[in-house]
C-alpha cells in the first residue's frame, strides 16, 4: 500500500488482514504507528504459522513494532537490525529462563516476554542510551501479562495478544524516551517479573552474563504447518506414518510428547471443535487430519 492510499485494515471471517502501513505524516491517509502495529501483528499471528523461540513468537511482535516505527517516525534505519536483534535476545533470554514456570502458572510467553522484547527493540531503534532502554524494559515488565485459557476454550484472545504486546512495548519506549524511570528490580525482584509470573524471584541473576555470548537468535525456528508449535513434530511423525500404513485400518495410534508440551493448554483436546482456534492446538486433531489429508 503506498503512502497516498487510505489505510483501512479489515478483519474478515477468514482472519485475513490487509497489510497496513503507516502513512506519510500530514497526508489525508495518515495512520498512527500503533494502528499499523496492531493490524500487522494480528495478521502475522492469525494463521499461527510464524517463528518460534522457546514458547514465544517474537517475530509477530517485534517486526510489526519496528516496521511501523520505521515508516511512521523516520527513525535511523541503521538501528533497525540492532533493534531487531535486541528484541529477540532480550525476549528469548527471558523465555528460556522463565517460560516453563510461567506456563505452568497459566501465562503465555508470547504476551509476557513479547511485550518486553518489543520494548527493548523499540528503545534500541530510537537510539536511547542504556539507562533509558533499561527503563523501557522495566516498565514493560510491570505492564505485561496474558493467559492461556483461550487455547482451552477455542476462543480468539490469543490471536490479538501480539498486537497488544507490540503496542505496550512501543509505549514503554516512548515513556522512557521522555524521561520516565522503572524499578531496578522490575525483572527479578520478589514482586517483579520472575517472582510474579514464575514464582522464581532471583532466577535471572546470571542472565546478564549470557547476553551477547549465548545468542538466542540461533534458536529461532519457523513453523512449516499452521498449527501449534508443539504439534509440528506430531505432524511430521504422522506424515511418515501415513505412508507406512497406507491401505491398513489402524485400531489405535499413540502419541507421546515431552510433558511440558503434552500439558500445554489445548494440546490434549479431542473435540468436537467449533473453531480453528481449538483444532490447531489439538495434537489428536492434527494427527487425524494429517493421516487423512497428508497435512493439517
Amino acid at each position: 500500500m503506498s503512502s497516498e492510499q487510505t489505510c483501512q485494515p479489515s478483519l474478515a471471517g477468514s482472519w485475513q488482514l490487509s497489510i497496513c502501513r503507516t502513512c506519510r505524516p500530514g497526508s489525508s491517509s495518515e495512520l498512527a504507528p500503533t494502528a499499523a502495529m496492531q493490524a500487522n501483528a494480528t495478521l502475522l499471528h492469525a494463521r499461527v504459522q510464524d517463528d518460534t523461540l522457546g514458547s514465544s513468537h517474537f517475530g509477530t511482535v517485534v517486526i510489526p513494532t519496528l516496521t511501523a516505527m520505521a515508516e511512521g517516525r523516520g527513525s535511523r534505519m541503521e538501528n533497525f537490525l540492532p533493534a531487531l536483534v535486541a528484541g529477540y535476545e532480550v525476549g528469548g533470554a527471558l523465555d528460556g529462563k522463565l517460560t516453563e514456570r510461567a506456563t505452568a502458572a497459566g501465562f503465555r510467553g508470547t504476551m509476557v516476554f513479547g511485550t518486553i522484547a518489543a520494548a527493548a527493540a523499540a528503545a534500541r531503534f530510537l537510539g536511547l542510551p542504556a539507562h533509558q532502554i533499561a527503563s523501557a524494559i522495566g516498565m514493560a515488565a510491570s505492564f505485561t501479562g496474558g493467559t492461556l485459557q483461550s487455547f482451552v476454550d477455542g476462543t480468539d484472545e490469543w490471536r490479538f495478544q501480539p498486537a497488544v504486546a507490540a503496542t505496550l512495548g512501543y509505549a514503554t519506549a516512548t515513556f522512557a524516551a521522555s524521561g520516565a524511570t522503572a524499578s531496578t528490580y522490575s525483572l527479578d525482584g520478589p514482586y517483579g517479573l520472575s517472582g510474579a509470573f514464575a514464582g522464581a524471584a532471583g532466577a535471572l541473576a546470571e542472565l546478564p552474563g549470557s547476553l551477547g555470548r549465548e545468542w538466542e537468535v540461533e534458536r529461532v525456528r519457523f513453523k512449516p504447518f499452521p498449527v501449534a508449535m508443539f504439534n509440528q513434530s506430531v505432524v511430521h511423525a504422522a506424515q511418515a506414518l501415513r505412508g507406512r500404513i497406507a491401505g491398513l485400518q489402524p485400531v489405535r495410534i499413540s502419541v507421546e510428547l515431552h510433558p511440558f508440551e503434552a500439558e500445554y493448554p489445548g494440546i490434549a483436546l479431542q473435540g468436537p471443535f467449533e473453531s480453528s482456534a481449538g483444532a490447531l492446538m489439538s495434537a489428536p486433531r492434527c494427527v487425524a487430519l494429517t493421516l487423512v489429508d497428508g497435512a493439517p
